[in-house]
């Protein structure tokens, strides 16, 4: 039985750089947000809207993790290339 191939994305450092950067500014953003939300939620909210709060923090943090992975993997992938 073959192996199907996997589709690869060819990428170069600078444009992946700026897609990282334009992720994780958006991600501040939106942890910024949960934050003040968080704040507010905690002085007269309820136990939904902070659960719903809660989620989304983890989803974000979910995100910041699969960008780091992202980020290192692609790291590994351009050592010895010639356009680091």
């Amino acid at each position: 039985m073959s192996e199907k191939a996997q589709p690869t994305i060819e990428i170069n450092r600078e444009d992946f750089r700026r897609f990282c950067h334009d992720m994780r500014s958006a991600l501040a953003v939106i942890t910024s947000f949960l934050d003040l939300l968080s704040v507010r939620q905690s002085i007269g909210g309820d136990d939904k809207a902070r659960h719903f709060i809660e989620r989304c923090g983890i989803q974000a943090q979910a995100l910041h993790d699969l960008l780091d992975g992202f980020d290192a993997e692609h790291n590994v992938g351009m050592e010895g290339s010639s356009d680091q």
